[in-house]
């Protein structure tokens, strides 16, 4: 995640710290008591193209260091029909360990809405940050009833108030490399616009998915 604001939040107070964009979460929950909904678009200019929700998660903060995460079914349109993901419950706990590293760790169980396969997901990003520039490393592996999976990645990220740019990529396990780029815009405190666009690599072409998102924070 690009959006590499460390510190964390007193009790009450919401840090905003959104996960999105990029690969990856950021390194810090949002805070005693504090909400944040993030969410967005994502489509693909195949033909036929497909379009749908991206990411829909609530963010609850129990204590500085953890936070509760409740995601809603992503809905995508292609070829004349709709398709439901999954709906998941999670957990964040993340926070910075000096004045330039910190890492968080996201574990969450899901359930697909059609057929009821239950899975689960365990995410840990790990961050270094000088002054406006920030790298990290991404890896998660998740667990289905068809078997084993993950993604492992990271990613650079530069930005000058209120303006953020960042390129990540990665690889899934047994899967296809991704590269992508994009960038941020911070409205306020409590709320940011993103937008970017990922490329996975399918022998030796590159297959887009264009990105935008939201985040917005309330304590």
């Amino acid at each position: 995640m690009v959006w590499l604001v460390l510190s964390l939040a007193h009790a009450g107070e919401l840090n905003f710290s959104p996960d999105r964009p990029g690969v990856g979460d950021a390194t810090a929950t949002v805070g005693a008591g504090a909400i944040m909904v993030e969410g967005g678009l994502a489509a693909t200019v195949d033909n036929p193209a497909a379009i749908g929700t991206s990411g829909i998660v609530g963010r609850i903060g129990l204590f500085d260091p953890a936070e509760v995460r409740v995601r809603v079914p992503d809905v995508t349109f292609f070829d004349g029909e709709a398709y439901v993901g999954q709906i998941g419950l999670g957990a964040k706990v993340g926070g910075a360990l000096d004045d330039h590293w910190a890492i968080s760790m996201v574990p969450e169980l899901f359930i697909e809405t059609d057929g009821g396969e239950v899975g689960g997901n365990v995410g840990t990003n790990l961050s270094y940050s000088v002054d406006n520039v920030g790298v990290w490393v991404y890896n998660a592996v998740g667990v289905t009833q068809a078997g084993t999976g993950g993604f492992f990645g990271g990613g650079l990220s530069y930005w000058i108030d209120p303006v953020g740019i960042y390129v990540n990529g990665g690889h899934g396990f047994n899967g296809d490399p991704l590269i992508g780029g994009g960038g941020w815009l911070a409205l306020s405190d409590r709320a940011q616009l993103d937008a970017g666009v990922d490329m996975t690599l399918i022998g030796g072409t590159a297959y887009p998915v264009v990105l935008f998102g939201a985040s917005a924070g309330f304590d």
